[in-house]
């Protein structure tokens, strides 16, 4: 529990700073998100040298399913940075967690590990969700909600593929790692076929602290999720992520001055308030 709420309050912190670095980004796509990888490759190469992975690399499907991963990784940070760049974050922040809804809901019927009152409360939250984010005064959907939603589908099937090489015995530290590298040589080789390195001067001094700082957090809150999904399970390291909602609008109002509008926060409370119900009764099975 301690290792969760830590990693929501960090992980929302990285958030608002990465926020703050894609405003004052003027690189292209590509190498802004190359310099995500940096940090994490580096630490990953560590971690390969002094054995602390390993790798089935005669299990065929286990690398099919890492590069499935690192692509869609990809296109959903291409559709994250097109939904954030000009949206305050408190409007997108009951809608960015779509996917672990979807994810409870898919686990009750794959895994069978979900209790029906958690089941039933995920199906509620659903519908919570998407009566928050109508806008009632003329029934449109906001700006970009479908590519949220695409995002979040995306980001359902990368979680599952996880689990999936998780219950493979592929432990978390190696499947970060080893992940983490794919990423970073996919998004190398348009860069330097396209020599957009030298769009690097472009960048001003407080973005790149501001990108340095998000890039450091960020890579932490990934070991420490990977190791949460691997040792609890989808179910509950889930609903544990939904700790983030409150930290997110905290950390915006405090560094961003993105003040949340009443509904922002009562859909926050509502959520938070199911989300704790799934969790408790998290272990009552009904056969």
């Amino acid at each position: 529990m301690f290792w969760a709420i830590f990693n929501a309050f960090i992980s929302s912190s990285a958030l608002v700073i990465w926020k703050k670095s894609l405003e004052l980004n003027k690189l292209s796509q590509n190498l802004f998100m190359f310099l995500w990888t940096l940090w994490g490759f580096a630490v990953s190469i560590f971690f390969i040298i002094f054995w602390f992975t390993s790798f089935p690399w005669d299990f065929i499907l286990a690398i099919i399913g890492m590069i499935f991963i690192a692509v869609v990784t990809i296109i959903m940070w291409f559709l994250w940075q097109k939904t954030y760049r000009d949206e305050k974050i408190s409007v997108l922040t009951p809608f960015t967690n779509i996917d672990r809804i979807l994810l409870i809901i898919i686990s009750f019927f794959l895994f069978k590990n979900t209790s029906i009152i958690s089941f039933w409360i995920a199906l509620i939250t659903v519908i919570i969700l998407t009566l928050f984010a109508i806008d009632f005064s003329n029934f449109r959907l906001p700006k970009n909600f479908w590519l949220i939603i695409l995002n979040n589908v995306l980001s359902t099937a990368k979680v599952l593929t996880i689990w999936w090489l998780f219950s493979k015995n592929i432990s978390s530290l190696s499947f970060y790692s080893y992940n983490t590298i794919l990423y970073a040589l996919i998004l190398l080789i348009p860069l330097v076929k396209a020599r957009q390195f030298k769009e690097l001067k472009n960048g001003s001094r407080d973005f790149y602290t501001y990108r340095f700082w998000a890039v450091i957090i960020w890579q932490i809150t990934a070991i420490i999720w990977f190791f949460l999904l691997e040792k609890l399970g989808i179910i509950v390291s889930n609903l544990l992520g939904f700790l983030t909602l409150w930290a997110t609008l905290l950390f915006s109002y405090l560094f961003l001055w993105d003040k949340p509008c009443k509904k922002d926060i009562a859909s926050v409370v509502i959520i938070s308030i199911l989300v704790a119900i799934g969790y408790y009764f998290k272990d009552y099975w009904i056969n």
